[in-house]
């Protein structure tokens, strides 16, 4: 069974991991290049935890998440 680390980190994780184990690395090397490349990987970190919890959430009660996701379509397409 995989750590609930590397699960909830995805990829990222893994590849630190298995690298760090090989040898070590320095602050400079662990920075991202630009702004805008460490922007994208939270981005898409941020994605990936969003979608999780909605899969939480509908295995918990699936009769309720489906109602409120009816009841939000509802709103968008109903005038008010």
């Amino acid at each position: 069974m995989a750590s609930p680390a590397v699960v909830l980190r995805g990829a990222v994780r893994l590849v630190a991991c298995a690298a760090t184990r090989i040898r070590s690395f320095t602050s400079e090397e662990l920075a991202p290049d630009t702004i805008s490349a460490w922007q994208e990987l939270r981005h898409a970190l941020e994605t990936r935890r969003h979608q999780r919890t909605q899969r939480r959430r509908f295995r918990r009660a699936p009769a309720t998440y489906l109602g409120q996701l009816e009841a939000q379509l509802l709103q968008l397409i109903l005038p008010p």
